[in-house]
């Protein structure tokens, strides 16, 4: 099952760099004077216009099975690890 996606953000921004491998869209973020326009009824609608052209506010889903599935396996190791440390850290008490 995959989740759909729309993300606004700095397209270098290593921090989301995992979006991009996985194939989304990262639209950048509007900028301060799109905002006014956004809130100016007069324009608001030609600011939503523009942004409908530019952002696919549709997008399919992402699958996220083999990145989800990667997680849940650090996730047992790091458990596992934990445990065998609490049981070797109760037998010198």
């Amino acid at each position: 099952m995959g989740i759909p996606v729309v993300f606004f953000g700095k397209a270098g921004d290593y921090r989301i760099s995992l979006l991009k491998d996985m194939g989304a869209p990262v639209y950048p973020k509007p900028s301060s004077a799109m905002h006014v326009l956004l809130h100016v009824p007069l324009l608001r609608g030609l600011a939503r216009q523009w942004l409908r052209a530019r952002v696919n506010w549709d997008p399919s889903a992402i699958n996220i099975e083999e990145e989800k599935g990667a997680m849940i396996q650090r996730l047992k190791e790091a458990i596992r690890l934990a445990a065998e440390r609490s049981s070797s850290a109760q037998r010198f008490v």
